[in-house]
């Protein structure tokens, strides 16, 4: 089935509206908020399955001031029946739709429930009806909520499955639950069990009561004695822990005493810090002897190495010092002389390569060889360069100014191309069809106007209607008082003939008689004056003849529309000559002027060749190289004076070097070297100073250590001295004894440390001098040994087990005493004990409805699960695999783990671990998929109103793809506010084009 036009009469925003649809079958309409779509939408929707109640219309604004005319016309595509026209409206045949065939025939609901095999419009919008609403939130769901809510869309299209199944479920455990607390029924059933153990032993409360009184009296005065010998008890383990807890520090304590005592006196004569002292003064005076043992072998290395060196100095070299000096004094100017020439030899190639490179491109242009003389007499001045520049500017002004009217010439040749090849169908008329379509254009102008006289002659109408009625009135009334007025005058003369009447009947008769004729004549009078009959007829034939002049519009709608198309051809055709014949024109003058441009063009440059080789420059056929041909003129000019100037300094520098060479070669022959060279007389030179310098360098070395060695020994002997002191301070005279009386003193000092720190922790356990006292007397007298913990443990558990059982005896006398005296009468018991149990059976009954309702409900989605839900995975995989463009190939639905899906490279994602965009392209792969499950007579059309409005571009472009697919089984109708690439039509354009239409 397939919605081809809509007709609205009125619904909402719209009156008198009309809708075409296009022949696709996937169509976006476009339109801004408040444009009408979500009313459009419902309205198909109600002229496919009724209107909803006149609450629920006015609530959503669907109805107006007046309801009279709500409701309109649905035109649909049926396979087999062709066009069908679907007629409903709210006040007429209690809102039923009427069904018209292309045959004539007619048929009611009954069949446009058939075709839609039962389904009604809350499972319409359920299962073809998508929007935003299915999407909102799913973001934000647990991952139980979220499979729980695929799986209902998948059954139903949406969560109604869900919600109905968690409204069952609570309300089922709010009256009861196993083990619970809350639910009404467990709070009566509890309440029903403590009334009846209160009923059971309600005769044999009295007599226990006072045995449990006398119990609880006996178990009060053991429990007292009990807690007195605890008391004790506790007191004494106090006693034996305090004593535990310090008996290792009183052992210590006793030994250190007796370890003071046995120290000897004169411990107190050794020097303070004297083993620090001794061993630094030591340590100094082994290091120093050690050092000075070294000192001695360097002093023996240095007198070695001067002795050497003496040798090895020669005496020829010391006597030429001074000349020697000079040359390398004169070696830095010498090295810069041959860097000098080497950069001016470099420096020349270069030039003379440049000016190789100036040749070759300048030669080519001369017929003979380009010398040097040639070239310095070309003119290359600064004012032969601005007149070549001015010049070059003029013609390349004059070329510009050609090429612009050769541009203009080619754009008119285009135009004119354009119009001789431009082809305009003919709407060319026959004199019949232009007559026709002359009075169907002016019919057409009238339009507006004939809709206005329309609307006042209807308005006429129904006026004279009223007027015709109310003379048919007033004829049967005049009638009706004229035969009164006949039958009285009759009744009077046959009673007169019969009788003998009162002469005051006849009165009576001839006053009613006259009184009818007097209102026969008026009403005859008053219908002669109005002749509304006469009128009703003339606007009745106006009305028929404008509207037959309106439906004459329609028929003939395609001449009108050739008749204008006609006039529009010959207005653009006669355009179109004038455009050409003035465009001939100024082609003609273009050439003309291109023609002058071109001559004077080709004099400019003959002047321009012959002036070049006045200054000295070839025949250049490409006057662009000219500029550059002076440039590389000027350029060589400059090499050439470079080279010049290059290559006096270079022999100026050659000459120099040569004398020093010459002066180099003597000074080798006095010093006995054959060829020597500058860098040879350096190295030497420098090597016969390292060894004068370094000689010097050992001798004040020497001199140094043996000042060294003096000091070392002087220190030596103060080191010997401090220490044989320190000996004698502690009155020993061994090294070994001195260490040994250190040691004894150092172990007396921290055993006194110790000693001290035991006296002040046990004084901050116990608290007290005294207390220490008593526990030092108690550990003299061995007062705590054996076991004494295990002792009081063991009476103390005994105790605590006694006073233990004791307490749960009194608590269970004292709890079942207070219930004896708080207990109520037993007559209140009874009335309770009946109004829990009515209670209980009017909430067991309503636990029962609820509890069979939600096992129909689980049943029915057992039943699901086996039979449509394979098929529904099946068809939302290939949804979900073209939506997500490939990246997942599977879809997956599994009674523990629910809905998964397999991404290209195998990787499994459960519903709750996939992002928003990914989770909302399953739901509507889902939804999709449940379109194609349920199956009717007819393929119903799928309207989506928004529902991709979270998309990502990415997304939205597959989400099209896929609306294209659902398409060819079925009508796709998108309504949204956004634009897209598919067949769309903007909806302020869509009605207004229906507006004109239905006018």
């Amino acid at each position: 089935m397939r919605v081809t036009e809509v007709h609205i009469d009125q619904f909402g925003q719209f009156s008198d509206q009309f809708f075409e649809f296009p022949n696709v079958p996937f169509l976006v309409i476009q339109g801004q908020n408040e444009s009408g779509k979500t009313t459009l939408i419902h309205f198909i929707k109600y002229m496919l399955f009724g209107f909803p109640s006149r609450s629920t219309l006015r609530s959503l604004g669907f109805l107006g001031d007046s309801d009279i005319q709500l409701g309109g016309r649905l035109v649909v595509w049926h396979p087999t029946a062709g066009r069908v026209t679907i007629v409903r409206h709210l006040r007429k045949a209690s809102g039923e739709a009427v069904l018209y065939f292309p045959d004539g025939s007619q048929g009611d609901a009954s069949l446009l429930k058939e075709w839609c095999h039962g389904i009604d419009l809350p499972l319409f919008d359920a299962i073809f009806g998508l929007d935003l609403d299915g999407l909102k939130d799913v973001h934000r769901m647990k991952p139980d909520t979220l499979q729980h809510y695929l799986f209902s869309t998948g059954m139903m299209g949406n969560a109604k499955i869900l919600e109905l199944e968690r409204e069952l479920e609570k309300s089922a455990q709010e009256h009861f639950r196993p083990l619970g607390k809350n639910p009404t029924m467990n709070q009566t059933l509890n309440e029903l069990g403590r009334i009846r153990e209160k009923l059971s032993v309600w005769e044999k409360k009295k007599a226990y009561y006072l045995s449990l009184k006398k119990e609880k009296e006996i178990l009060t005065d053991k429990e007292k004695r009990l807690k007195q010998n605890q008391k004790t008890l506790l007191e004494k383990r106090q006693q034996f822990t305090e004593y535990k807890a310090v008996e290792p520090q009183l052992i210590d304590f006793q030994t250190l005493n007796r370890q003071m005592s046995s120290y000897p006196d004169n411990l107190d004569s050794f020097p303070h810090d004297g083993r620090a002292r001794y061993e630094s003064w030591r340590t100094q005076w082994v290091t120093l002897e050690g050092e000075k043992a070294e000192l001695e072998l360097q002093i023996h290395d240095l007198e070695g190495k001067i002795a050497q060196l003496t040798e090895q100095i020669d005496s020829r070299w010391a006597a030429e010092r001074d000349q020697i000096q000079a040359f390398i004094e004169d070696m830095p100017r010498l090295d810069a002389l041959l860097i000098e020439i080497g950069k001016i030899e470099e420096r020349l190639n270069g030039e003379q390569r440049a000016y190789q490179i100036h040749l070759n491109r300048l030669e080519p242009a001369y017929k003979h060889h380009l010398s040097e003389e040639k070239i310095l007499e070309a003119d290359t001045s600064l004012q032969m360069s601005h007149q070549l520049t001015s010049a070059l500017k003029d013609m390349q002004r004059l070329e510009q100014e050609r090429d612009f009217i050769e541009r203009d010439v080619a754009v008119i040749e285009q135009e004119l191309h354009l119009l001789d090849t431009q082809s305009l169908k003919d709407h060319s008329l026959s004199s019949e069809e232009r007559e026709a379509g002359e009075r169907l254009y002016s019919l057409y102008l009238r339009r507006d106007a004939r809709k206005e006289e329309v609307k006042r002659l209807e308005t006429d109408l129904r006026q004279l209607k009223d007027g015709v009625k109310a003379q048919k009135k007033w004829k049967l009334y005049s009638s009706l008082a004229l035969f009164i007025g006949l039958a009285a005058l009759i009744g009077w003369l046959v009673g007169s003939k019969m009788f003998s009447p009162p002469s005051w009947t006849g009165w009576i008769s001839g006053y009613i008689l006259t009184l009818a004729l007097l209102v026969w004549a008026g009403s005859q009078l008053l219908f002669k004056k109005t002749s509304s009959l006469e009128q009703l007829e003339a606007v009745q034939r106006r009305l028929s003849v404008l509207r037959q002049e309106t439906e004459l519009l329609k028929q003939q709608e395609s001449l009108l529309q050739r008749y204008m198309e006609d006039q529009s051809f010959q207005e653009k055709e006669k355009a179109r000559i004038e455009k050409r014949q003035a465009l001939l024109d100024k082609r003609q003058l273009s050439q003309k002027e291109w023609e002058e441009a071109e001559a004077l063009l080709q004099t400019r440059d003959n002047q321009f060749r012959t002036w070049l080789i006045q200054k000295g420059y070839p025949e250049i056929h490409d006057r662009s190289l000219a500029l550059e041909y002076v440039n590389w003129m000027e350029q060589a000019k400059q090499k050439i004076y470079e080279i010049q100037s290059l290559q006096k300094t270079l022999d100026k520098l050659v000459k120099e070097k040569e004398q020093q060479d010459h002066s180099l070669e003597q000074l080798g022959e006095r010093l006995g070297v054959s060829r020597l060279s500058l860098g040879d007389l350096r190295l030497t030179y420098e090597n016969l100073l390292e060894m004068e310098r370094k000689i010097d360098q050992h001798k004040q070395n020497m001199e140094k250590l043996r000042e060294k060695e003096r000091s070392y020994e002087e220190k030596i002997a103060r080191f010997q001295k401090e220490c044989y002191n320190l000996w004698q301070q502690a009155q020993v005279d061994s090294e070994e004894a001195f260490y040994t009386k250190e040691a004894l003193l150092k172990k007396k000092e921290a055993d006194s440390q110790e000693l001290e720190r035991l006296n002040q922790t046990l004084l901050k356990a116990l608290g007290s001098p005294e207390q220490l006292e008593r526990h030092q007397e108690d550990f003299n007298h061995l007062k705590w040994q054996g076991d004494w913990e295990e002792r009081f443990s063991r009476e103390l558990n005994q105790i605590e087990k006694n006073l233990q059982e004791l307490q749960i005896d009194l608590e269970d006398l004292t709890v079942q005493i207070r219930q004896i005296e708080d207990d109520q009468s037993h007559a209140e018991l009874i009335h309770q004990f009946e109004l829990h149990r009515n209670q209980l059976n009017n909430e067991a009954k309503e636990w029962a409805i609820y509890k069979t309702a939600l096992g129909l409900l689980i049943k029915a989605k057992e039943t699901y699960k086996a039979n449509r839900l394979p098929a529904l995975v099946e068809s939302a995989k290939e949804y979900f695999k073209l939506i997500t463009d490939g990246k997942y190939i599977r879809l997956y639905y599994q009674e523990t783990e629910g809905f998964s899906v397999e991404h290209e490279d195998g990787t499994l994602f459960r519903a709750e671990e996939l992002s928003r965009g990914t989770a909302e392209q399953l739901y509507v792969s889902l939804r999709l998929a449940l379109v194609d499950l349920f199956e009717t007579r007819v393929a119903l059309p799928l309207i989506v109103d928004d529902g991709f409005v979270n998309f990502d571009q990415g997304r939205l472009n597959q989400m099209m793809v896929v609306l294209e697919k659902v398409a060819k089984n079925r009508q796709v109708l998108l309504f949204t506010c956004h634009s897209y690439e598919s067949t769309s039509i903007r909806m302020e354009d869509w009605k207004e084009k229906g507006r004109k239409v239905a006018n």
